[in-house]
């Protein structure tokens, strides 16, 4: 037996014999304390002056790595890192990245009961309720100066930009409880399905009309898939129930639409995109990461479970795995970007530690030594944040790195002291209590106490796991 096939036996042997066992590798899990300290670490970027808006909830899209506003006349220190295509666009704020910020201060909020984190994330939803949402449908996608642009056109907005509008207020729905919110979530929801869904092609295009800078001819992978990680996962059990029954049949389609449109089973892997030659060129191709490929078998394992679907379940977890696998550094202190052998980015990084602890629930994933070396080599200790090159741009904001943190300290602590331990403590403001639905983020858990405080509602849950069956 050649040597390489022998390691793949022993590792599925490995992994089989831990499937009904403590999860393997608990002592690289950080620790709680570990958690609290890079929480605090996180949030000290985010509540720099800079960084809240002039109004405080429309949060500016470009920020040094010190955290102070980044001006295209007065380059930051860390200006070299940004590439000449992000430099054209620094007068920009960009909606999605406003809502990303939503998200990161409710991500938090709901981490710490801070009450100065919850101010700054219901400022951000006011911003994108009654500022950024387009009367004609939809949001616009982008201001300058505090002002929209002329050249705004609702036809010409992406199916992506919509739905990462949406993650902000996806938080607040889960925070919170909002009716208000919650209709607009499905009110977008069913304008990106109605209008952008390609029956011919059965697929969800990226722009409504050919004079748009970009073209409604793109098929990309992203148009499906961040309408699942950006609002739909989140919302669907907090929709009404006679609104449930559309979410799962969405989540299902969206999920068949990426499989039938992007999955390539020779490589057991996504394409970005299908419309040109290029999208399948190994070192060329959109979005051929392991970012993209972990989060689409992830979303879609997640989906399954909802759903009580055993097939897709399969699919997507052997996906997971097979990607993990390829994607872990020898040391298992690090990631892959890709194939390619470079570095992961701050937002792949996430994903993958995301996706290993959600296997690693049932013992199907040995917990790496990733989540210490985020916490450690890669988190600011001087100006917070994560490091990973300029923290903040058209693309990034503090989405990944608060989700990260959410998922990794609410999954270690199940992982390291079971559901006998001093239990999972979250924070919510509920807009009516007693109607209120209390989840541990996408997860399923018992709610074993709530403690009420100035309208805030300290929720300790029990026997937290994988996604409960919501179909």
């Amino acid at each position: 037996m050649k040597s390489s096939a022998l390691l793949s036996l022993l590792l599925s042997i490995f992994l089989s014999s831990a499937a009904h066992g403590e999860a393997q590798g608990i002592e690289n899990l950080p620790t709680a304390e570990q958690w609290k300290e890079h929480i605090d670490l996180l949030k000290k970027y985010w509540i720099h002056p800079d960084a809240l808006g002039n109004p405080v909830g429309y949060f500016p899209t470009w920020r040094c790595n010190d955290g102070s506003l980044r001006h295209a006349d007065s380059p930051c220190p860390d200006e070299a890192d940004v590439p000449g295509w992000m430099k054209e666009n620094i007068g920009y704020d960009y909606t999605r990245m406003i809502s990303r910020q939503t998200f990161a201060y409710g991500a938090l909020f709901n981490l710490t009961g801070d009450p100065e984190l919850l101010k700054y994330h219901l400022a951000g939803v006011r911003f994108l309720m009654n500022r950024a949402s387009d009367p004609r449908g939809g949001f616009y996608s982008r201001f300058s100066g505090g002002n929209t642009l002329e050249d705004d056109e609702p036809e010409c907005r992406t199916a992506q930009d919509l739905s990462y509008a949406l993650v902000g207020l996806a938080m607040n729905a889960y925070l919170t409880g909002d009716k208000k919110v919650i209709d607009t979530i499905i009110k977008t929801k069913r304008l990106i399905y109605g209008k952008y869904y390609d029956r011919k092609n059965g697929i969800l295009r990226w722009v409504l009309k050919d004079t748009c800078s970009e073209s409604p001819s793109r098929q990309e992978l992203v148009a499906q898939l961040d309408q699942i990680n950006a609002y739909l996962l989140l919302a669907w059990r907090l929709v009404p129930a006679d609104v449930r029954k559309e979410w799962s049949d969405t989540l299902k389609q969206t999920a068949e639409m990426m499989n039938s449109h992007f999955y390539r089973a020779d490589k057991n892997d996504f394409l970005g995109c299908t419309d040109h030659e290029s999208c399948a060129d190994p070192e060329t191709g959109r979005h051929l990461d392991y970012g993209h490929r972990i989060k689409a078998f992830w979303m879609e394992y997640l989906i399954a479970i909802g759903l009580n679907d055993d097939r897709l379940k399969r699919f997507a977890k052997n996906g997971m795995k097979e990607t993990l696998d390829l994607a872990l550094q020898k040391d298992q202190k690090n990631w892959f970007q890709s194939q390619k052998g470079d570095d992961a980015q701050w937002w792949v990084f996430a994903e993958l530690d995301q996706a290993a602890l959600t296997l690693a629930l049932t013992d199907d994933f040995p917990i790496p030594q990733t989540l210490k070396t985020i916490l450690g080599k890669y988190t600011d200790r001087k100006n917070g944040e994560l490091k990973f090159g300029t923290k903040t741009h058209l693309w990034r904001n503090g989405f990944h790195s608060t989700e990260h943190a959410l998922i990794g300290s609410v999954l270690s602590e199940i992982l390291r002291n079971g559901n006998s331990g001093s239990g999972t403590v979250l924070y919510f403001a509920p807009a009516e209590p007693e109607k209120m639905i209390y989840t541990p983020y996408l997860f399923g858990g018992d709610v074993g106490g709530i403690i009420y405080r100035s309208g805030i509602a300290e929720v300790h849950f029990s026997n937290v796991t994988l996604p409960r069956n919501l179909n």
